[in-house]
């Protein structure tokens, strides 16, 4: 060893907590020594601890160390690593941990993250009282299955290899190479695991009569292997990021739409306005370029979107809030100004409707009215500006009008606003909106 292991191992600690014979203690002296054989600062590596027996290894170390939620230290694993790459981490989790959290180790492997990660995998949940966990041989006997695991276990490093991660070791907690291997899995360049069989003295090995031979023997049955089992050459997820950064650094960024004032607003206080319509009507992409029309006549907009999980059915909602100045809101509890376009809009706002004072105003297509409210009402003439019947121009329409009409920002800024940022295909559908609603208010 290049140097002594009480450089990573805090020997004030010992002995370690763990029940007489439990396999944890050799697997942390092991990995004492692989720090020492790898040689790297006590202060460059990282040790992700999960919830169970083997969870409470980290206070034995003088690294830094990681704590968290039950099957998510691959995850924890995977962002420290991500932050600073430089840093050697390794995760300490039980097969109930790697049970729990079996997706991130599966996406980890996939994505093949630069982590080492040592599966104590005695066979059960070892801390909460013998449970079964996704390693229980079939027919064993634990305390969720008292007439044999009826279940078949999974085979860790086998998902690994159906993962393509770059390294899995499978090994008895007794094997001689055990520091060696795990050395070997923190100088691999990418996603690396030891499956290693333990004996829980406490609970699984008492009343399954398990051994070390008869841990051989199993592996034996199953016809696994142990040693290098699964070995893959291939980058390293966070290099593959990091150099796709590097490379984004010298090209020139967007930096977006800038949009100056070119027009007037006759708006004299900060307006809130609800728009509400249904899904298909563009609400949302209409209410955006009254928004630019906005900024484009010197105005501050926020914006505030709802609509159901379905996307293509249902309600759409848009609330803005113009100001001259700084605005603080996304949306207003009680808007100044309600626009409704559809039925189901009508009817996910009735609420709004039924609390807005005399002094709010709401424009509404005129096949909704009459609406149960106490705001003035005020019907959007959509036939004498030949959008009545228009499915994706209604709203825009009649956000061109409700523009014009409260003086917001003009016809002009409007048509200015559909060409910001627009594809050509949209900018074609919308414009004889827009002219078809200025025909209409010049005349």
């Amino acid at each position: 060893m290049s140097m002594d292991v009480t450089t990573w191992l805090d020997a004030a600690t010992k002995p370690y907590p763990f029940c007489p014979g439990c396999s944890h203690s050799i697997v942390l002296d092991r990995l004492a020594e692989a720090l020492a054989m790898r040689g790297v600062p006590p202060d460059k590596v990282v040790l992700v601890s999960d919830i169970g027996c083997i969870g409470i290894s980290d206070k034995h170390f003088k690294v830094h160390t990681f704590h968290g939620l039950h099957g998510r230290s691959i995850t924890y694993a995977t962002g420290l690593k991500l932050a600073n790459p430089e840093l050697t981490v390794f995760v300490l989790v039980g097969d109930g941990g790697i049970g729990i959290g079996g997706h991130h180790f599966l996406h980890a492997a996939r994505r093949n993250v630069e982590i080492t990660v040592l599966v104590c995998n005695n066979f059960n949940f070892g801390m909460t009282g013998g449970q079964h966990s996704v390693t229980t041989p079939h027919g064993a006997v634990t305390a969720t299955t008292s007439v044999g695991n009826v279940e078949h276990p999974i085979d860790l490093t086998g998902l690994v290899a159906a993962a393509q991660g770059a390294l899995a070791i499978r090994c008895l907690f007794s094997d001689p190479k055990l520091a060696e291997y795990i050395a070997t899995a923190m100088a691999t360049p990418g996603f690396a695991v030891l499956d290693i069989w333990e004996m829980c003295t406490a609970y699984y090995a008492k009343t399954n009569k398990v051994t070390r031979s008869t841990l051989e023997q199993q592996l034996q049955e199953r016809g696994l292997g142990t040693g290098v089992v699964v070995r893959n050459q291939r980058p390293g997820y966070i290099a593959q990021y990091r150099s796709g950064l590097s490379e984004l650094a010298g090209k020139p960024r967007s930096s977006g739409t800038r949009i100056e004032t070119e027009f007037e607003s006759r708006l004299s206080s900060r307006t809130s306005l609800l728009v509400a319509g249904r899904a298909g009507q563009k609400v949302r992409s209409s209410a955006i370029t009254l928004g630019k029309a906005a900024v484009l006549s010197g105005l501050t907009v926020t914006q505030r979107d709802d609509y159901p999980v379905t996307v293509q059915t249902g309600h759409s909602t848009a609330e803005l809030i113009f100001e001259r100045g700084p605005i603080d809101a996304l949306g207003a509890e009680v808007p100044d100004q309600v626009l409704i376009t559809a039925a189901e809009g009508k009817e996910v706002i009735a609420s709004t409707l039924s609390r807005l004072p005399e002094t709010s105003v709401v424009y509404c297509v005129p096949e909704l009215l009459p609406l149960q409210t106490r705001a003035r009402v005020e019907a959007i003439p959509t036939a004498e500006m030949g959008i009545a019947k228009s499915k994706t121009g209604l709203v825009l329409g009649c956000l061109a009008w409700w523009a014009h009409r409260t003086g917001l920002a003009s016809i002009e800024a409007v048509r200015r606003a559909v060409g910001l940022g627009a594809r050509k295909s949209v900018v074609e559908e919308s414009m004889p909106v827009v002219d078809a609603v200025e025909k209409a208010v010049a005349g």
